[in-house]
């Protein structure tokens, strides 16, 4: 098994033991990270950032988590790291506190976050917005952070790499719902967006190829969705059993019928046979009786 695929059944194993069910390791990354986010909030500051620590099997990628107020952070906005939230940001659902987690894939960017015919100018950041009122509960919300007047900001002043000419630079953005969106690089080293999620900065040839979605490494199915088709598979099986049977029946009672039908015909025949044969029987005898009285 290559690297990757033992990490990718680590975290399985890891989220199946949680209890965390997602749709892709990607967002199995994210329930990880933040798990490990919130372990570092011990009686946090409000508005203060607290670098966690990723697992020891994902070396190379930073968290951090900042607890906030939503009310100020409505009104205010805020900056962490390398993201710079402005003010008049709406939160969906609304909450007492909010949870926001920084990530900082680094040299997992290509695995968790593929993006065929480009190449990364810098790592992966993301960040998502949890539900912050208990920071000991578990199933945390995950909470929807949009901007309604300014958009977001996410700046890459010390992370973009050196690169040749014969490229153009762009931002590409994987939302939470699993699209992967390109745009313009401001100031060579800027993306904005109206939403959280995952931000990096791509090189690109000057005409390059429409972006395809690439499948990332399959999730295993839930026991829930394996039962479904099982019981699927046996409905099928009925009906396509009771399909066959009702055209075997079909089948075999057009048989009889036709055998029936050729029966009564012998039948038939058979007395037309005799019918005959009696009437020509009862013509000799008149005949033989005719000649003999000629004869007298």
């Amino acid at each position: 098994m290559s690297v990757l695929g033992v990490h990718l059944f680590i975290i399985f194993c890891s989220l199946w033991m949680l209890g965390v069910r997602a749709d892709d390791p990607a967002r199995i990354l994210d329930g990880i990270l933040q798990e490990n986010a919130f372990k570092a909030l011990v009686q946090p500051l409000t508005g203060v950032s607290y670098d966690g620590n990723a697992p020891s099997n994902l070396a190379g990628i930073k968290v951090s988590g900042m607890r906030l107020r939503s009310g100020s952070f409505e009104r205010q906005g805020v900056e962490i790291k390398e993201f710079y939230i402005p003010d008049g940001v709406v939160v969906n659902p609304s909450v007492k506190r909010l949870v926001l987690v920084y990530q900082n894939l680094g040299n997992w960017s290509e695995v968790y976050y593929p993006i065929p015919g480009f190449t990364y100018m810098t790592p992966v950041l993301g960040l998502l917005a949890y539900d912050g009122d208990n920071l000991s509960s578990t199933d945390l919300l995950e909470l929807d952070v949009r901007a309604t007047v300014h958009p977001i900001l996410i700046n890459f002043a010390e992370e973009v790499r050196f690169f040749s000419g014969g490229y153009t630079l762009q931002c590409v953005n994987f939302d939470l719902q699993g699209r992967t969106l390109l745009s313009n690089v401001h100031r060579r080293n800027i993306c904005s967006t109206k939403e959280l999620g995952h931000f990096g900065i791509v090189a690109a040839p000057i005409s390059p190829a429409p972006v395809s979605p690439t499948p990332v490494p399959p999730a295993p199915l839930s026991p829930s969705t394996n039962k479904h088709h099982r019981v699927l598979k046996v409905i099928l099986t009925v009906i396509f059993g009771f399909i066959a049977l009702g055209m075997l029946l079909a089948a075999i009672k057009r048989i009889e019928r036709t055998t029936w039908e050729m029966d009564e015909l012998s039948m038939q025949l058979a007395e037309m046979q005799g019918t005959q044969l009696q009437r020509l029987g009862m013509e000799q005898e008149d005949s033989r009786r005719d000649g003999c009285r000629g004869l007298h």
